[in-house]
């Protein structure tokens, strides 16, 4: 799926109608869903690398509130994303 597809175009409408229909604490879920489904109609072979990142970033996310080790914590987050960036 392109951005200049009609799939697309339908894609965006449908996640669009339900981030609007779905209650505001629910909407960023929809908008991950989203984005693994429209990340993994291109590349299927990437989505448990998607989701692994996805997943450790938001666990780090976790542990630097209230930690006084913020700094390095971010700084070993952000590593490990450039790196399999790179």
């Amino acid at each position: 799926m392109t951005l200049t597809s009609w799939s697309f175009a339908i894609f965006l409408v449908v996640t669009l109608i339900t981030y609007r229909l779905v209650p505001a604490r629910l909407r960023p879920g929809v908008l991950l869903i989203a984005s693994f489904a429209f990340y993994t109609s291109a590349f299927p072979a990437h989505a448990l690398v998607l989701a692994m990142l996805t997943f450790g970033t938001w666990w780090v996310g976790g542990r630097m509130e209230g930690s006084g080790r913020r700094r390095l914590l971010l700084g070993l987050a952000v590593t490990a994303l450039l790196l399999v960036l790179g």
